[in-house]
């Protein structure tokens, strides 16, 4: 298997090679997402990998007002970064942005957040397995997701509770 990148590359080129969107939303499928954050039963998790830049809110209201739907959420996975610390290590974090829609085209209920934990293979080196690396990206992702969706569930539910 060939490394997904180049090892001449920088630690922040390898990563953001390596953590593509297909590979951040298998990691998040794997979590599941709707048991995760406590959904209601019955929702259906339909996946878009187009990436949004911050300031293009009028897609999201677009794509709302498109909608038949009464009533659903939006997951966004915002930032997936590496901080590199030699005091304290290396961390890599995962950002998310979870909107509840209702009636309308504004969200009623909305929670920034992110999830971490500790990634050891960046720098990848010329003898690491690319199979490996890839795994271990992968996990750190549905980690991070796991550890966000811990603390908005609760959230999810009281804003359930007002409906």
């Amino acid at each position: 298997m060939m490394f997904p990148g180049n090892l001449g590359q920088s630690t922040d080129e390898q990563f953001v090679t390596i953590a593509s969107i297909d590979l951040q939303i298998d990691a998040i499928m794997r979590a599941d997402p709707v048991t995760s954050l406590g959904l209601p039963q019955g929702t259906t998790v339909i996946t878009n990998a187009e990436t949004e830049e911050a300031k293009t809110t009028k897609q999201r209201q677009a794509r709302r007002a498109a909608s038949q739907t009464q009533c659903y959420y939006e997951l966004h996975i915002t930032s997936s970064y590496l901080i590199e610390d030699i005091v304290w290590g290396d961390r890599f974090s995962t950002a998310f942005d979870v909107r509840h829609y209702r009636g309308d085209a504004e969200w009623t209920f909305r929670h920034r957040g992110e999830g971490g934990n500790k990634l050891t293979v960046f720098p990848v080196k010329e003898d690491d397995d690319p199979a490996e690396v890839l795994r271990e990206v992968s996990e750190a992702i549905q980690a991070n997701f796991v550890e966000y969706a811990r603390k908005v569930k609760p959230r999810i539910e009281r804003d359930g509770q007002r409906r």
